[in-house]
């Protein structure tokens, strides 16, 4: 071993499930650790429910890693059911790493066949205005079919694939959409919305920007989608009640929605934004705007580990210029960092409760 690294010994006390015929896997940022693949770097069991491998490192490397058992589907939660947020160690000097697992995403939802609630799809929604169709699918809320005459807020989500499905998410993981909203509304935090998940397409990165095509899109959610769901499902359509959320290149289009549709959408979600396009043609838009439109709620994050921590101060200027614009924080504007966030479906599925809170809490 070289004077240059150490030794990491990860020692793992998780639960029993099925007298551990599965392997537990470990998942991290290095090639050691699978480079973030869920099922290829495999612990050696050396007791019942524990697990241990030893790996080198280069020392001073920050180490990013969860655990699985094979999957996405099958990653580590915590007590609650919530997606555990990347595990960080500073590689100094040969240590032994003890790890608890609280429990498994797929052993705690077992009992959760598939998505949790009702959701309806609406295939090949074609549009004018873009050249690719795609899908909707809508997510409905516990009481939506117990209660008919009840009518609902909506918000309408980017990326509409990485929603609820593991299978159809991106690198198999999901912002657990379902479980998260369910959780919330059950226990009397959020009210009860509508989802609507705009799938992607091959015109993602021109769609989700403030480009001729970007533009279209936005004129299609507002001109075309919206006016679709209000007609066939109950909701409020009111522009208090209609929000628009999404991360990466979908927040960053959220973002404009509140700006170029105000009188249809008054509510943001912006998670990770992608504020970097276009050299940050993002902020001079915004400083060309007269205010901020009136009325709304804008919610921005960002994450402070992996390549996303390096662009921290593009996110406070956003903050700081929406304040100069007349927003008020913990009114019109959340800023939220999370240390630990990375730029992945897995750290935006662990915080995507600060948004929902945020824009559709009770009372709000």
């Amino acid at each position: 071993m070289s004077r240059h690294t150490a030794k990491i010994t990860f020692r793992i006390k998780a639960p029993v499930v099925a007298s551990d015929e599965q392997p537990v896997y470990i998942a991290g940022n290095h090639p050691a650790l699978g480079d973030w693949q869920p099922d290829r770097v495999a612990l050696q069991k050396v007791a019942e429910g524990r697990w241990e491998l030893g790996l080198e490192f280069p020392k001073a490397m920050q180490l990013e890693f969860k655990l699985t058992r094979g999957s996405w589907a099958s990653e580590e939660v915590v007590k609650s059911g919530e997606v555990k947020g990347n595990r960080l160690h500073e590689v100094q000097e040969d240590q032994v790493l003890n790890v608890k697992v609280n429990n498994w995403r797929d052993i705690l939802f077992r009992s959760k066949k598939g998505i949790v609630g009702q959701v309806r799809y609406h295939r090949n929604v074609r549009s004018p205005l873009l050249k690719h169709k795609r899908d909707l699918i809508v997510w409905l809320p516990p009481s939506y079919d117990k209660l008919p005459q009840k009518r609902y807020p909506v918000l309408y989500m980017h990326d509409g694939q990485n929603l609820f499905d593991p299978a159809t998410a991106f690198a198999g993981v999901d912002w657990r959409m379902d479980e998260t909203a369910t959780r919330l509304i059950k226990s009397g935090k959020i009210q009860e919305i509508i989802i609507v998940g705009l799938y992607n397409t091959p015109a993602r990165l021109d769609e989700y920007a403030d480009t001729v095509i970007g533009r279209n899109y936005m004129r299609f959610l507002a001109e075309e989608a919206k006016p679709f769901i209000d007609k066939a499902y109950r909701t409020l359509p009111t522009r208090e009640n209609t929000a628009a959320m999404g991360s990466s290149m979908c927040g960053l289009i959220s973002l404009y929605l509140v700006f170029s549709f105000p009188e249809i959408f008054a509510k943001a979600g912006c998670l990770s934004s992608s504020l970097f396009w276009h050299d940050h043609a993002v902020f001079d838009f915004i400083s060309s705007q007269a205010s901020v439109p009136k009325n709304v709620k804008i919610y921005i994050d960002h994450g402070g580990a992996g390549d996303e921590g390096k662009y921290a101060p593009d996110f406070r200027r956003l903050r700081d210029l929406l304040i100069e614009k007349g927003c008020r924080p913990g009114i019109d504007l959340e800023y939220y960092f999370d240390k630990r966030g990375d730029h992945s479906e897995r750290s935006w599925a662990r915080r995507v409760k600060q948004p929902l809170r945020f824009l559709f809490g009770v009372g709000s």
